[in-house]
């Protein structure tokens, strides 16, 4: 999907940079879980086509910290999935909106109420379509029964800026074992 949307706009920004995922424990907490991963990434290899993308590297702490300077050298383990991706929603959004409008789609803007066989509910007013592409986040399992395990939780988000430091090429870092998670950004 990123690859036709940058031949189809022509651009090579529509909000996806692939970066590689690190999956780290720090000291013995955590370790098993990273180990999971690792697991369930041959398992994925083993029974389905997707294996290319479930590919990953066991790091010393050493290798993880030159991937994500910040990260303590105390690590108790780590691996890198090269596959992982971060997404800049708002970009990657407005892409496929372009995309979308580029070839016929008309954008209807309001607030869905329900979606029915063959048609949504749009600001009161039904409306027939063909295809329905939910992009309610945490919310879409208010529009159908289908959707009701989707649901929001509490979490906190910290935005860290620092000057100087040079964060574009960094893999998102997982902290195993229910640990909070990073995603570097350019800038």
């Amino acid at each position: 999907l990123v690859g036709w949307l940058q031949q189809d706009l022509e651009t090579e920004d529509v909000g996806f940079s692939l970066v590689g995922m690190l999956s780290i424990a720090f000291g013995q907490e955590g370790v098993e879980h990273v180990a999971a991963a690792g697991d369930w990434a041959e398992h994925v290899a083993a029974t389905t086509s997707w294996g290319e993308v479930t590919n990953y590297s066991q790091l010393a702490p050493a290798a993880a910290a030159s991937r994500v300077p910040i990260l303590s050298r105390e690590l108790g383990a780590a691996l890198l999935f090269e596959w992982g991706g971060r997404v800049d929603g708002d970009r990657f959004r407005n892409a496929l909106l372009d995309a979308a409008q580029r070839h016929g789609a008309e954008l209807c803007r309001g607030t869905v109420s329900q979606l029915k066989e063959g048609a949504v509910e749009l600001n009161g007013e039904t409306i027939a379509c063909g295809q329905v592409i939910v992009c309610g986040g945490a919310w879409s399992g208010r529009l159908h029964p289908a959707l009701e395990a989707v649901r929001p939780l509490r979490g906190e988000i910290l935005h860290v800026r620092s000057d100087g430091l040079d964060t574009s090429g960094w893999p998102i870092v997982e902290v195993e074992d229910e640990g909070p998670y990073l995603i570097p950004w350019p800038g």
